[in-house]
């Protein structure tokens, strides 16, 4: 009996330790698993867009779905025939930190440019539905590749931290090229939006406004809610992917923080929203309003979704665009001739 009671103590310690050792496994599986899927987030959010294809295509918002694409038929239709008739010139710069960046200019040669910062994941000359539109207009058009896109160089998307002083070079470039007279309207999405709104402390006078459409007020909670409206949110997720984007890209998701950039910022700004956007928060906007240092309005479209604003709301929004330019450009070219 008593030999029974020792073997069966010891098989019940031996399932024990065997019960131990699969729980720390267990919990390290699922370590690497956070810290994989952490560093695939952030990745897919602002590195190199490969670490999950899902993740990516939320953040390009409802216009990846069918029923959305069908949508932007139209848009895209109007845009694909205005660029069989147009070639954009390739310009290139070298930045301070010595990346080489690239672009398409469509000149017209007037002293009127837009200059297009197009969202994550996107190029230069493939999706700026507005294009026609500002070109029937006068205006003439530059496209970059921000950082890490099409045929521009890097590795990561920051929304600002760095392409903010990206932006000011190619400022720089169209001034150069069209004169100090010259008047310029920078409209960015999303990634384009945020490094238009970090730069536009640094604007050269030459820039009329800003149109910023779905724009982030902070990247850090920017990737909490679009984690809640995927995940259901696991903060883990988000503190994992802080630091790692520290370590692999030398900032923190905090570190974009577009509330605080808009604050030094003088330049007229129209911000564009949705009011079903589940990538970014519309009260971003709100955020950023209350933030600015100058005219800054809102339009928030009633059930409009990220990526589809101007294919199912083109006429609000060209008003408002056109608002902006009998403000700020037409009258202060009145005035000046007076």
């Amino acid at each position: 009996m008593k030999g029974r009671k020792i073997e069966k103590e010891w098989n019940l310690r031996q399932i024990g330790n065997m019960a131990l050792i699969v729980g720390v496994f267990a919990i390290f599986l699922v370590g690497i698993c956070f810290v994989r899927f952490s560093k695939a987030y952030v990745n897919a959010f602002i590195g190199n867009y490969t670490g999950i294809e899902e993740v990516l295509a939320t953040m390009k918002g409802g216009a990846n779905t069918d029923a959305a694409k069908r949508e932007l038929l139209a848009c895209q239709n109007d845009y694909d025939a205005w660029k069989e008739q147009h070639q954009g010139e390739r310009v290139t710069l070298q930045t301070e930190d010595n990346i080489r960046l690239s672009g398409l200019l469509y000149d017209q040669g007037g002293k009127e440019t837009v200059v297009y910062l197009h969202n994550i994941g996107s190029a230069a000359g493939e999706d700026f539905y507005y294009a026609p539109w500002y070109w029937e207009k006068g205006y003439n058009i530059l496209m970059p590749d921000n950082r890490a896109h099409g045929e521009s160089e890097g590795n990561c998307a920051s929304y600002g931290v760095y392409e903010g002083k990206d932006v000011n070079q190619w400022l720089q470039l169209i001034c150069e090229k069209y004169g100090e007279d010259s008047r310029i309207i920078v409209h960015g999405d999303t990634l384009g939006a945020a490094a238009a709104l970090m730069a536009s402390a640094d604007y050269p006078e030459q820039v009329a406004f800003t149109v910023a459409e779905s724009p982030v007020a902070n990247l850090y909670d920017a990737a909490e809610y679009m984690m809640k409206n995927q995940f259901s949110s696991i903060p883990l997720f988000l503190w994992i992917g802080d630091w790692y984007s520290y370590k692999e890209y030398g900032f923190r998701l905090k570190d974009v923080d577009l509330s605080d950039a808009v604050q030094e910022s003088d330049t007229p700004l129209l911000i564009l929203c949705g009011s079903k956007d589940t990538v970014v928060d519309p009260e971003n906007a709100v955020s950023i309003q209350k933030a600015s240092g100058a005219d800054c309005q809102i339009l928030g479209i009633e059930d409009g979704t990220h990526g589809l604003l101007y294919a199912k709301h083109s006429d609000e929004i060209e008003q408002s665009i056109d608002h902006f330019i009998g403000e700020y450009i037409n009258n202060q070219q009145q005035l000046v001739v007076k």
